[in-house]
């Protein structure tokens, strides 16, 4: 490895460069298989709400599809993240990640800025794509359709209001939206970085027996303190969106540097061998 100074944003950029050249069959499988995968689930929108279209002044599909669209953000994000450190499979992996020169912090905002930032523009083109198609069949379809393209609404002041005028605390939903994203996708990152093989059956089962056990303490706390009197759940709701911020924040950042720190530990355990 050559000598490093310090810490350097263009090496970031050359070493990103480096891993889309060398995942650019995989990545543009995985970008079709996604795209796919959205398309048929859009094909059978239209068919399936036949008398809406031909009935209502409104979108009738348009709140279904938001909720698949944020469903698939979700997932399509976390299966992504499961292969992110895919190649420490394999001894030669780590060898060809190790003999990058650069810190493992380098290494891992490579990654990171292609399964995460990336990852959210592919995933909004693929939206875009899908809902184009969408008002295309259905215009082919019916006559004279009332269809609400989702990416419309961001460019039209008005419906936006309209649409989101019945949400209260509408930016707070965007917020805490977003940072469970982050938070959930940080976990498969994680998850990678210690199983590399079968890294999403595995890192989900973990969440999910978390999150059940997450769920019996705050079942169980709740009884012993509407036992004794203490009504905990009431400051909980008054502050419920702080706490929400800065648990999903932390999550998120203590993740990431565990992932890191993990990185790190790959390169010193394949320089052992």
């Amino acid at each position: 490895m050559t000598p490093i100074d310090k810490m350097s944003f263009r090496r970031i950029m050359s070493l990103t460069g480096a891993l889309v050249s060398e995942r650019r069959r995989r990545l543009l499988l995985q970008g079709l298989a996604m795209l796919g995968i959205m398309l048929v689930f859009m094909i059978f929108q239209p068919y399936s709400h036949s008398w809406g279209y031909e009935h209502s002044d409104v979108d009738p599909v348009i709140a279904v599809m938001g909720m698949a669209y944020l469903l698939g953000f979700y997932v399509f994000g976390c299966i992504g993240a499961s292969t992110m450190f895919s190649d420490l499979s394999t001894r030669q992996g780590r060898i060809n990640t190790l003999m990058r020169p650069a810190y493992a912090i380098e290494k891992f905002a490579s990654r990171w800025l292609i399964y995460t930032p990336c990852y959210m523009v592919v995933y909004a083109i693929c939206v875009i794509v899908c809902e184009a198609a969408r008002t295309l069949l259905t215009h082919a379809i019916y006559d004279h359709p009332v269809v609400t393209p989702l990416y419309s609404v961001l460019f039209d002041r008005d419906l936006m209001h309209a649409m989101t005028s019945h949400i209260s605390d509408f930016g707070e939903i965007v917020t805490i939206s977003i940072l469970g994203f982050l938070a959930l996708q940080s976990f498969f990152m994680l998850g990678s970085a210690v199983w590399p093989r079968i890294s999403f059956v595995k890192t989900f089962s973990v969440c999910y027996l978390f999150a059940a056990v997450t769920l019996v303490s705050a079942i169980v706390v709740d009884k012993m303190t509407s036992v004794s009197g203490i009504h905990v759940g009431s400051v909980i709701d008054d502050n419920d969106f702080a706490i929400g911020v800065t648990l999903l924040t932390a999550a998120t950042l203590i993740n990431w540097a565990l992932t890191w720190l993990r990185l790190g530990e790959t390169d010193v355990i394949t320089t052992k061998r």
